[in-house]
């Protein structure tokens, strides 16, 4: 136990005799009801002296503990607050020190608990295991129990505040300090504030069912309050003032009220709030009986409340209308239960649903953006920056759930960023990525969950931007998406936040946050590539004629910004149980949150391992085939937990419900897609079961290919590899031989005769070079013929290796024919007005496009439609016959003597005859001294499957929100543009 739980102790329940007949003398002078007997109303009269007896009971309050708070607790007990200091502030309403006085007393006894108090409040007390000492156990029962009762008090002063007229008394007390402006003017403003925000502080130590309702309830009502007792308006001036000298003191207070205010309502259902009323205005309006109706309930409305003495003053009556019938007994029975009937009285009126606070906040919130948000903001950022001395732990999170729910209110109300654009610049990124580096490396789940449920709010509004008609927003967010996400060092946190979640850490709301904050930031990365990738080839084409200005180097990184790269990033054993553990719970998910979960999984389908860009444009997602680059990620969503929820989910009869549809298209689609793959791999039913751990790439490689090698994928058997083995250690061998031939005098000139032959042949292999040196006459040592082989063997291991270099070239360069730049365009063009047919352009530009297949020379030629550019529609009858014979006709075929070009003829026979096979055609002197080692073997180009595939796929549509809605049937793909799977049409 801590010295200040001991001191707290020691103070439970313990009041002198001294202090408690003082405390019973203050209270019983202070003043009395007294009954009008000509009304039989009731009211209270304060003595004359009152101001003497509150300043006495001050100082004794004061003396209080704060974590036990036995006086208070006392005073509680005795009903002081509601039926004494309440009514003498009614009463004397007109003497500001004594109203000044009173409004103290309330601040101190309506004060937050402290943080001890809360603990002990919460206190789980080990009764049964008897490692504990009674007396230890009693300690902490009665702490607890003293917790208890300071938040029952503290719930019971928020009502008696909620009584007609008492707030219009604290209110009334700043007229004139926001008038003046002194020092206790100053000081005054800053008492009632306090008095706000300590009424606004939820006190919940046990939360149930009953406890959280009534606290719900009380707040709505506090809230109406704060509209009819023009509090709300007093919070609108000082807001919009908040950057004066003056003033800017209370920007902290401000905030700390602003998020009592906003605390467990709906920001989405708050901006709503007010449609309603207008489509029943307008449903009301509609006939002239309506009209006379709401014309008579206005000549009613001043006289429908009735006193403030009366326990359902806040009811409406009419004149016409009777009261109910009740007896006295029974109205005698309700106001027995104390508690009872003050919040009948004060909650009757609003709806339990809390409809009425909504609208307040609305009204509130809407006029806070226009007047107050830039200022207040703007307040609060500089008190961050600067690291002020005045800054509590619990600030940063107070002012990112402010932040966070203003954003919100605005998204969903206009669709727009208006004001929030204050907290949507660098510094706000700054200061959230921070304050996530801080609270994981520090371990606060619940401070993290607020900085990620901004951040998601943050990317939402980024998108926003990038897609408005304003070109100042749009220059807002090329800025924001180079710092955040483009530049050397970005702030970005979202490949951090999703490896770092754990099951059974954070709370389900923080997993929507983080699938939510995934969705919005590949929406708006796959936006802005989308947005700017046409200008690509324009500024390539003049980088070094014009400097490029700084908004067109942002263009360029968000065009060329490889997203095929970050989805890597983000995916990975981590990640998919992130999204399990969401899809388990598919009925308590709301739609956004499931319209993600789909968008993910079916980007994972989409995603191509070997592929330069994912190809978002395909609608269809055949079957796994032997080939590497049909090798997507789907395999990792064959695992036997998502297995169990798959069929969980076409097992629910809910499952049919159109708000599942998307869901359930995607399970059927993947459980369908399972079964061809286990098909072809039984084994995949094994990987189910097993982890698929970090790599998770060769795992779907392996599955999708049926654990089959590289050269069996490629096409290329045994033989052929032995034969490139052999062919690269001959030359490497004879390479040696030359070198070592120049560098002594004494070397046999037999060697360099060989050398001459075989590289005329090329027919030797390794095993003949090795017999022909073991059986020379002229040198018969075993020993040099064992170095020799050494030798070989080591020029095969280095051939081995060359050849995997080589092989990343080529895959390097394939990447790199999937683009066309503006020089192999301008080739393809000249060669258009040259030649007249497509045959004989792609023959004109196969050696200048180096890289470039004749299918992908074909397909750029009529999208760029030079089929028939150049010359006329017609061929010639020479270049029509070299088209049409085949390679084997070609070879033999000579130059024609009789055509009117020879130059012409000799170029067209020599381009023809250039890609004839040299194994069948006459090869000429020179050719014939190249042997067959030093001959390059020519990298085929990959074969096209032309034919629609029959399989299942992933066909769909994008749907409102900018994700993906799975289709049942697949459509084609399109000929022309581009689909994004998580943008609107709209947005595109």
């Amino acid at each position: 136990m801590t010295m200040a739980t001991a001191s707290a102790t020691h103070a439970l329940n313990h009041i002198s005799k001294s202090m408690m007949n003082e405390l019973l003398l203050v209270v019983s002078v202070l003043g009395s009801n007294v009954s009008s007997p000509e009304t039989g109303e009731s009211s209270f009269i304060p003595v004359a002296d009152c101001l003497n007896w509150l300043q006495d009971l001050q100082r004794a309050l004061r003396t209080d503990n704060d974590d036990v708070r036995t006086l208070s607790n006392q005073l509680s007990s005795w009903k002081v607050l509601p039926e004494k200091l309440l009514p003498i502030a009614m009463s004397k309403r007109d003497d500001s020190d004594t109203v000044l006085t009173v409004c103290k007393l309330c601040v101190i006894l309506t004060k937050p608990m402290t943080v001890v108090g809360k603990r002990a409040g919460m206190l789980n007390i080990d009764t049964k295991s008897g490692k504990v000492e009674q007396g230890t156990i009693e300690e902490q029962m009665a702490l607890r129990e003293n917790a208890l009762v300071q938040a029952r008090a503290l719930a019971s002063y928020k009502r008696d505040f909620l009584e007609p007229g008492v707030l219009s008394v604290f209110v009334g007390m700043l007229e004139g300090p926001l008038r003046k402006g002194s020092e206790k003017d100053d000081q005054t403003i800053e008492l009632v504030l306090h008095l706000l925000r300590n009424l606004l502080n939820p006190a919940i130590l046990a939360p149930t069912a009953k406890t959280i309702t009534d606290a719900a309830r009380t707040h709505h009502d506090l809230l109406k309050a704060f509209e009819t007792e023009l509090v709300l308006d007093i919070l609108l001036f000082i807001g919009s003032n908040i950057g004066s000298k003056r003033m800017s003191h209370w920007n902290l207070l401000m905030m700390e009220i602003l998020n009592f205010m906003i605390k467990d309502m709906d920001p989405v259902r708050c901006a709503n709030a007010r449609e309603g009323d207008n489509a029943a205005k307008k449903k009301k309006t509609s006939g002239l009986l309506s009209l006379v109706r709401e014309k008579e309930k206005t000549k009613l409305a001043p006289h429908s409340t009735a006193s403030r003495h009366s326990r359902f003053g806040g009811t409406l009556r009419t004149k016409d209308s009777a009261p109910p019938p009740t007896s006295v007994k029974n109205e005698r029975h309700r106001r027995k239960n104390k508690q009872t009937a003050a919040f009948t009285a004060t909650a009757q009126p609003v709806n339990v649903n809390g409809d009425v606070a909504c609208k307040v906040l609305h009204d509130f919130a809407k006029a806070f953006l226009e007047r107050c948000y830039g200022p207040v903001m703007k307040s609060l950022k500089d008190e961050f920056r600067r690291d002020s001395g005045r800054l509590e732990a619990s600030d940063k999170p107070a002012f990112f759930k402010i932040v966070t729910w203003f954003s919100a209110f605005q998204r969903a109300r206009t669709g727009t960023v208006g004001k929030c654009v204050f907290t949507l610049d660098l510094f706000s990124f700054n200061l959230v990525t921070s304050a996530v580096d801080q609270y994981i490396q520090e371990k606060k789940a619940n401070p993290l969950s607020d900085a990620v449920k901004l951040y998601r709010e943050m990317t939402a509004h980024l998108f926003l931007l990038a897609s408005s008609k304003e070109e100042t927003e749009n220059l807002i967010s090329q800025g924001l998406m180079q710092k955040v996400f483009y530049d050397n060092e970005p702030r970005d946190k979202v490949l951090k936040l999703v490896h770092n979640w754990r099951a059974g850490v954070f709370s389900k709301a923080y997993l929507d946050d983080i699938v939510g904050l995934v969705h919005n930031t590949l929406k708006v990365l796959d936006y802005c590539k989308r947005l700017y990738e046409p200008e690509v080839d324009a500024w390539e084409s003049d980088m070094k004629k014009v400097k490029m200005t700084v908004t067109d180097r942002h263009k360029e990184a968000a065009a060329r910004y490889s997203l095929t790269w970050y989805v890597g990033k983000i995916v990975s054993a981590g990640a998919i149980k992130v999204y399990t553990h969401l899809l388990r719970v598919y009925k308590d998910n709301g739609l956004d949150a499931n319209h993600h979960l789909v968008s993910f999984f079916t980007r994972l389908c989409k995603y191509k391992l070997d592929a330069a860009i994912v190809d978002l444009e395909e609608d269809e997602l055949t079957a796994p085939k032997q080939d590497p680059d049909r090798v997507t990620l789907e395999p990792l969503l064959f695992n036997a937990e998502l297995m169990v929820i798959y069929d969980r989910i076409l097992s629910d009869p809910l499952s049919t419900n159109k708000e599942y549809a998307p869901l359930t298209k995607l399970v059927t689609t993947l459980v369908r897609h399972f079964s061809v793959a286990a098909d072809r791999n039984s084994l995949i039913y094994v990987e189910g079961l097993f982890g698929v751990g970090n790599r998770f790439r060769k795992y779907c490689e392996m599955v999708t290919n049926v654990y089959l090698d590289e050269n069996a994928l490629t096409g290329k058997s045994r033989s052929e590899e032995e034969d490139e083995d052999d062919e690269a250690m001959f030359r490497e061998q004879e390479a040696k031989k030359k070198r070592a031939a120049d560098s002594s005098d004494d070397e046999d000139e037999w060697s360099d005769e060989e050398e001459v032959v075989e590289e005329k042949s090329g027919e030797k292999s390794d095993e003949d070079d090795l017999g022909e040196i073991g059986s020379d006459s002229d040198s018969d040592n075993e020993a040099e013929v064992d170095e020799e082989k050494a030798k070989a063997k080591a020029a095969k291991m280095e051939a081995r290796a060359a050849r995997k270099a080589e092989k990343a070239r080529a895959e390097k360069a394939k990447k790199k024919r999937m683009t066309w730049s503006t020089s192999e365009d301008q080739i393809l063009k000249s060669a258009s007005f040259v030649h007249t047919s497509t045959k004989a352009v792609i023959r004109a530009v196969m050696t200048s496009l180096n890289g470039k297949n004749k299918k992908q020379i074909k397909e750029r030629i009529k999208k760029l439609g030079l089929a028939v550019m150049g010359g006329t529609e017609t061929q010639s009858s020479q270049e029509m016959e070299i088209d049409t014979q085949e390679p084997s006709q070609l070879e033999t075929q000579e130059p024609s003597q009789n055509s009117s070009s020879a130059d012409t003829s000799s170029d067209k026979w020599n381009d023809a005859r250039k890609y004839v096979p040299k194994s069948k055609r006459v090869m000429s002197e020179e050719e014939e001294g190249v042997t067959a080692g030093r001959l390059k073997k020519k990298a085929k180009a990959p074969v096209e499957d032309d034919e629609d595939d029959d399989d299942l796929n992933f066909g769909g549509e994008v749907d409102a929100d900018g994700g993906f809605t799975l289709s049942q049937e697949s459509a084609p793909p399109a000929a022309s543009g581009t689909k994004n799977l998580f943008l609107d049409d709209d947005d595109e």
